[in-house]
């Protein structure tokens, strides 16, 4: 074979490739989604076409001619999505294909949550679109309020039970999915806590100069009241008053005897005097 004529079957190869992807949507196969033909216009811009899934439904799909199989897979889920639901029975469906974005206009005749009706609520149908993942974005008016429901479809209940929070209370259910008031929120609660931070630093220093004040009249009355006929006024040891304290208030029960015992297992040397002192500012126990 000549170089010639393999270049001629290549050449024709990647040319009957290009006349493929260049098919018109009117040649392909719905029937392999579901789908069938019910009518077709096409203008400079745009094809317009009325289509008829297999579950019965007839809906409209607008497309700017780019649209491949993989997107026609996508809507042919969704217009089953739309057939499967309980709670809604739609009226009107509209799907357009523009600029590699895919979105969905479903407008029902019947929409009912439990006792719910939530016609009287929705203004302009819901709407999805076709990403990633399937998504709805649409809008609630709920006393004079519009409330946007938005998220990913997953489920028909948990979509549902969006749509009857945001109609029992819109005002929570903005509240709790608006960043700037979860950011409010956080800011309060930071400030908050600043002003409980600095009010619990002032108790501290406060109670740190009371307990400062406490020990120096403590000390002050405990000299005053040690005072010895010949010697006068003689301040006790802070190392004997820790140790009586410190032992008082691990056990309070213990009495004054057993003090005296563990000053003495200690070799400190204090006066009965001293210890009396001690108690009674300390503990308010008086010799009976």
């Amino acid at each position: 074979m000549k170089k010639s004529d393999i270049k001629t079957i290549f050449g024709n190869i990647f040319l009957l490739a290009a006349l493929l992807a260049a098919v018109p949507l009117a040649a392909q196969n719905f029937s392999a989604v579901g789908l069938h033909v019910l009518d077709e216009k096409k203008s400079e811009d745009q094809v317009t076409l009325t289509l008829k899934s297999s579950s019965g439904l007839t809906f409209g799909l607008r497309h700017d001619g780019t649209l491949s199989d993989a997107h026609l897979e996508k809507v042919s889920r969704f217009i089953q999505i739309v057939s499967d639901l309980k709670s809604i029975k739609p009226i009107k469906i509209e799907v357009t294909f523009f600029q590699k974005q895919l979105d969905f206009l479903l407008v029902p005749e019947f929409y009912r949550i439990g006792d719910l009706d939530v016609l009287p609520y929705l203004p302009a149908g819901l709407s999805f679109s076709s990403l990633d993942t399937l998504q709805y974005n649409f809008r609630l008016k709920v006393d004079n309020l519009f409330v946007r429901i938005k998220g990913d479809f997953s489920r028909e209940d948990e979509l549902n039970a969006k749509v009857v929070e945001a109609v029992k209370n819109p005002h929570a259910y903005i509240r709790k999915r608006d960043p700037e008031y979860f950011l409010s929120k956080l800011d309060s609660l930071q400030e908050q806590l600043d002003k409980q931070q600095k009010r619990t630093s002032e108790l501290e220093q406060k109670n740190a100069a009371m307990l400062d004040v406490m020990e120096v009249m403590r000390r002050g009355i405990m000299t005053l009241d040690n005072e010895g006929f010949f010697s006068g006024f003689k301040e006790i040891p802070k190392a004997k008053v820790d140790f009586v304290v410190n032992l008082k208030r691990a056990n309070p029960a213990i009495n004054r005897e057993q003090l005296e015992k563990k000053l003495k297992d200690q070799k400190m040397e204090i006066s009965s005097k001293e210890l009396t002192i001690i108690l009674a500012l300390f503990f308010n126990e008086f010799p009976k």
